[in-house]
């Protein structure tokens, strides 16, 4: 918009004449809207955490109860694995049908190696955006970094999950795909 030119001593005044401007703003907000897609699911966020052994003190820890064992695992308060331990996660076929390899990163690994030299027999628990989603005894130090588990859904559910996964750990990154 302009000013139009006022006789002296008047004021301007702004002229009223139609923008071409407004239906190309309009039609841009329409196209970023439009780009804009709400994701399907939230993303997947997986901590672990260390059970509770029976030493510890204290009936009000957490419980986690897993979806198809029905086992019921006194956890300690914090997790002892997050997303920013975690490299990517593979599905693995073994005898027993699929499950999820969590490979975790140098200064991860470290950490899951002290952990399960200091925590043999009890259970590390894994929860997926807060619900049990499985758990795995400690029956040894874990060296290599790669942390096996099964998870409590069917099968065909596994490689979902675990793509679900590395895409959150992507975005975590921020990874952009190139």
């Amino acid at each position: 918009m302009r000013a139009d030119r006022s006789p002296p001593g008047g004021v301007a005044r702004l002229a009223s004449r139609p923008s071409r401007v407004l239906p190309l703003l309009l039609g841009s907000l329409l196209l970023a809207a439009a780009c804009q897609t709400a994701p399907d699911t939230p993303p997947r966020v997986v901590r672990v955490y260390l059970e509770a052994s029976p030493a510890v003190p204290g009936d009000d820890r957490p419980v986690a109860v897993l979806p198809e064992s029905g086992s019921a695992i006194r956890l300690l308060e914090r997790p002892v694995l997050g997303p920013g331990d975690f490299r990517r996660v593979e599905t693995v076929r073994v005898d027993l049908g699929l499950a999820a390899a969590f490979v975790l990163t140098p200064a991860g690994a470290r950490k899951l190696y002290r952990l399960t030299v200091d925590n043999l027999g009890n259970r590390l628990v894994f929860l997926d955006n807060g619900r049990p989603i499985g758990a795995r005894a400690i029956d040894g130090p874990i060296r290599d970094g790669i942390l096996y588990t099964f998870l409590e859904v069917p099968d065909a559910e596994v490689p979902a999950r675990v793509a679900a996964y590395n895409e959150t750990l992507a975005l975590l990154r921020g990874d952009n795909g190139s």
